[in-house]
């Protein structure tokens, strides 16, 4: 008879940077309750504590009461009548302090675990990440600005079409101006008589 595949493994458990795959396709998460017993069991099994002094930290969390043998039950992958609760799951991992497993389990859906302090080390990351995307968001800026101009801003240039006019729709010359400068010498001058 061949022996039953561990339902999770222990030497895969601890934090990894590999992004887990979200839960999508059907049966994504099949035997997700089978493994969650399986958890369960680790748990119990590595802590060093006897089942009972366990349940007695679970309870305290609560508020309610959790026995060794509800706690028997939950260990069980046969026993598919005694799922434990998401409520019960949550409290043994924080009396046992085995985020590893929690963090196997929420990978099944596509997630991943921080805890407590290490959230700064997501932040640092998340930090350096926007650091580099206005670094590339200035280099793309730098690339086409000018610079700014200080002190009296000079006067704005004619526009063309506009026939002279400067800013505010002025005029900053006369019309007659660049008529005088085409005109003939002579017509300038009053045909070269001084009146």
């Amino acid at each position: 008879m061949s022996k039953r595949r561990a339902s999770i493994n222990p030497d895969q458990l601890g934090f990894t940077f590999d992004p887990p795959p979200l839960a999508r396709r059907a049966a994504d998460l099949a035997g997700m309750d089978k493994m969650i017993a399986a958890s369960v069991g680790l748990a119990l099994k590595e802590d060093g504590r006897s089942r009972e002094e366990i349940a007695g930290a679970m309870s305290a969390l609560l508020g309610e009461q959790v026995t060794k043998l509800m706690l028997d039950a939950y260990a069980s992958e046969a026993r598919e009548a005694h799922n434990i609760s998401a409520a019960r799951v949550l409290a043994l991992i924080a009396a046992t302090n085995r985020f590893d497993l929690l963090d196997a389990m929420v990978r099944r859906i596509g997630a991943a675990l921080l805890v407590g302090e290490e959230i700064r080390t997501a932040q640092l990351g998340h930090i350096d990440t926007e650091i580099a995307r206005l670094k590339a968001k200035r280099r793309e800026v730098a690339g086409v600005t000018v610079p700014i101009r200080g002190g009296r801003q000079p006067r704005p240039p004619v526009v063309p079409g506009r026939a002279g006019a400067g800013a505010f729709g002025r005029r900053p010359w006369p019309l007659w101006l660049p008529l005088l400068a085409r005109a003939p010498a002579d017509a300038r001058h009053g045909g070269g008589r001084i009146s």
